[in-house]
C-alpha cells in the first residue's frame, strides 16, 4: 500500500489492482513470503491504521466535503473549457488532488464531481451564450422548431426558396448527389441558416472541441426533445448546429462544384476524343480508297 501510494497518490481498491511482479519483488525487499499478500484484509480495521500511518508518512489527508466544492469549481472553470479527449477531466482531477496531498475519493465518487463540474461549466455558458443573442435572434432560432407545413424546399414570391415542414431537421439532411439541382438545394440552405444572422462570433472565446459536441447533441436530438430544453440550453444548442451547420455546407458546396468541375471535364475530354477518332477514321479510310485507285 505503501509503495502503490507513493506512486499514484492513491491506495489500490483491492489487492488484485498490484501487479503479481511488484508483490513479488517487494516481498523479496522485506523478506516475506508473497502468497501472504494475498491474505491480507484490506477492510480490516488494521488496514485503516496502516492508511492513516501511510497518509501521515506521505504528507496527505483525507478528502473532505470542502475539497469536493473547491475541486467541481476548477474543473468547471480550468479544465471543462479545455478538455479534448475522454477521461482528460478525470486525470486533470487526479493531479490537482496530489498536487493538493489530498487522497482521492472513491472513482464513483469522483465521477461524480466530474459530471457536477461539466454540468455547472454547460449552464455557465449556455446562460452566457443567451445573453448574447439578441431577442430577434432567440425568435430565428426557436422557429428552427416551430415551422409547420410540407417537407419539402417550397419556393415563395421574389424567387427564394424557404424551409417547410421541420427546418431543423430539413438543415441536418446532406446531398451526396452530384448535379446542379443538389448544389441548388444547399446554397438555399446555406442563405437559410445566413438569414438567422447567427454569426461564429459567437461562440469566439469557445473552444472548437465544445462547439463540436454541443453540434453533435443538436444533430441527434429531436425537435421535441428540443421543446423541453430549458432556454439557454435549446438557444444554445440551435446556435452551434447552425454554425457549425453554415461551415460544413460551405466545405460541401466547395466539394459539389470541385465534383461536378472534373465531371464536366472528363465529359468533354471524352467528347473530344471521339471527334478525333471519328476524324481519323475518316481521314484512313479516304487515304485507302485512294491508294487503290
Amino acid at each position: 500500500m505503501l509503495k502503490a501510494f507513493q506512486h499514484e497518490g492513491k491506495f489500490p481498491y483491492n489487492s488484485h489492482e498490484v501487479p503479481e511482479a511488484v508483490v513479488e519483488y517487494v516481498a523479496r525487499q522485506v523478506d516475506v513470503p508473497h502468497e501472504q499478500y494475498r491474505e491480507f484484509n484490506w477492510r480490516s480495521r488494521n488496514s485503516s491504521y496502516q492508511r492513516q500511518d501511510i497518509r501521515a508518512y506521505c504528507g496527505f489527508r483525507e478528502f473532505t466535503r470542502d475539497d469536493a466544492e473547491t475541486l467541481t469549481a476548477w474543473l468547471s472553470q480550468a479544465v471543462m473549457p479545455r478538455a479534448f479527449r475522454a477521461g482528460a477531466v478525470t486525470e486533470a482531477a487526479f493531479g490537482w488532488l496530489r498536487a493538493a496531498g489530498i487522497e482521492p475519493p472513491s472513482a464513483g465518487r469522483l465521477q461524480r464531481f466530474v459530471d457536477s463540474a461539466q454540468k455547472q461549466y454547460d449552464q455557465h455558458l449556455c446562460q452566457t451564450i443567451l445573453e448574447r443573442l439578441s431577442e430577434t435572434q432567440q425568435a430565428s432560432l426557436d422557429g428552427l422548431l416551430a415551422v409547420e407545413g410540407t417537407t419539402d424546399l417550397t419556393e415563395v414570391e421574389g424567387g427564394d426558396l424557404v424551409l417547410r415542414g421541420c427546418a431543423l431537421q430539413q438543415l441536418r439532411v446532406n446531398s451526396e448527389k452530384r448535379g446542379v439541382e443538389s448544389v441548388a438545394q444547399q446554397i438555399e440552405k446555406l442563405r437559410f441558416l445566413r438569414r438567422l444572422d447567427v454569426s461564429e462570433t459567437l461562440f469566439a472565446d469557445v473552444s472548437p472541441h465544445v462547439l463540436v459536441r454541443y453540434r453533435e447533441r443538436a444533430a441527434t436530438e429531436s425537435p421535441s426533445h428540443f421543446r423541453a430544453q430549458a432556454v439557454p440550453v435549446r438557444l444554445t444548442l440551435l446556435a452551434a448546429f447552425c454554425v457549425t451547420r453554415m461551415a460544413e455546407l460551405t466545405d460541401a458546396l466547395v466539394t459539389h462544384l470541385i465534383d461536378m468541375v472534373h465531371h464536366i471535364n472528363v465529359r468533354a475530354e471524352r467528347r473530344v476524343e471521339k471527334k478525333f477518332v471519328a476524324a481519323f477514321r475518316k481521314v484512313n479510310h479516304r487515304a485507302f480508297v485512294i491508294i487503290r485507285l
